[in-house]
C-alpha cells in the first residue's frame, strides 16, 4: 500500500469513529413527568390522587411533561405501561388526549385536552420487575404513541409544558405507574442523527477527494 493510500484509509478510518461517536451522542433519552396524578370526579367535584388509573367515568390519569427543552430535530414517542384489570371484558380503548398544560395536575384537568390518538390495551408485554433477589416477569400492556407533532407545535407555541390526558370510555380499569410496579408514562426522545451523519460523511468524501 503506497503512503498515499495509507493516509487516505487512516483518514477514512478516523472519519468512521468520529461518525460513530456523534451518533452515540445523540442516543435516546427519558423525560419523566413533572407531575403525574389520577383525577377522580366523585359526582361534585375532581380531586387528584397519587396513584394512577384510568376507570370509566370516574378517574383519568393526568402527566405534564416539560418539553421546553427538547431539539425541534427529535422524534418523541409517549410511553405507556398499563395493567388491564379486567382482562375476562373484550379488549378496552384508552383515549389520549393532549393540552397545554403548566407543570402541575389539578382537577380542572378532569375535562383538559384535545383527542389526539387512541389504542387498543392489550397484554402484549412483560414487564421485569426487580425484587431483589430475583426479577418477576409482570405480565402487562405496552403502547408506544408518536406525539412528535403536538410536541413540535407546543414548542414553537412558546409552551413550557405539555399536558397529557389518558381515558376510556369502554367498561375495562387500568392501573398504570408506580402504584402498580411499573413505571409511570414517560417521553421517550431521539434526537435526529442524521444530519450528524451527512455532515460527517460529507467530510469523509471531501478529505479523501483532497488526498487522491
Amino acid at each position: 500500500m503506497s503512503k498515499k493510500d495509507q493516509q487516505v484509509s487512516k483518514l477514512t478510518v478516523q472519519s468512521m469513529l468520529l461518525i460513530l461517536l456523534l451518533v452515540d451522542f445523540v442516543s435516546a433519552f427519558i423525560i419523566d413527568a413533572q407531575d403525574a396524578k389520577c383525577v377522580r370526579w366523585n359526582g361534585q367535584n375532581c380531586t387528584p390522587l397519587n396513584s394512577l388509573f384510568i376507570k370509566n367515568p370516574i378517574d383519568r390519569t393526568l402527566l405534564e411533561f416539560d418539553v421546553s427543552g427538547i431539539n425541534t430535530d427529535s422524534v418523541i414517542t409517549l410511553d405507556i405501561w398499563y395493567d388491564n384489570l379486567d382482562k375476562d371484558l373484550p379488549d378496552g380503548i384508552i383515549d389520549v388526549f393532549t393540552y397545554t398544560g403548566d407543570g402541575v395536575v389539578s382537577g380542572d384537568d378532569f375535562y383538559a385536552g384535545t383527542l389526539y390518538n387512541s389504542f387498543t390495551a392489550i397484554e402484549n408485554n412483560v414487564y421485569n420487575i426487580d425484587l431483589g433477589y430475583e426479577f418477576y416477569e409482570y405480565p402487562c400492556g405496552y403502547a408506544s404513541i408518536d406525539i412528535t407533532p403536538i410536541v413540535l407545535a407546543a414548542i414553537y407555541s412558546g409552551d413550557e409544558y405539555l399536558g397529557i390526558r389518558l381515558s376510556t370510555e369502554t367498561s375495562d380499569r387500568f392501573n398504570l405507574g408506580k402504584g402498580s410496579l411499573l413505571p409511570n408514562p414517560f417521553l421517550t426522545v431521539v434526537p435526529e442523527p442524521a444530519t450528524i451523519l451527512i455532515v460527517g460523511i460529507g467530510s469523509l468524501i471531501l478529505r479523501r477527494k483532497k488526498y487522491l
